[in-house]
């Protein structure tokens, strides 16, 4: 593994194919959302993709639901 790529999270698609979230765009979200633990949130929707695969997201909507997930959680801890 590339040491750019040690704090990119890699996440499971909707057709089974893998998505990797880089460190730049967790950065920006931290950014976003000061109050929240960004990668906790990220590490709890990867979980819950890697054994349900109902909820999994394609590639082409996947940073839109993650922002929108991001999102109502730092409206839910105010």
């Amino acid at each position: 593994m590339k040491m750019s790529e040690k704090n990119n999270i890699r996440v499971i698609l909707r057709d089974g194919g893998e998505y990797t979230i880089s460190k730049e765009q967790i950065e920006y979200w931290k950014l976003l959302y000061p109050e929240l633990d960004v990668e906790s949130e990220l590490g709890y929707l990867k979980e819950m993709w890697s054994v349900n695969a109902i909820p999994r997201k394609t590639a082409k909507n996947i940073n839109k639901f993650i922002n929108k997930w991001l999102h109502k959680q730092s409206k839910e801890d105010l």
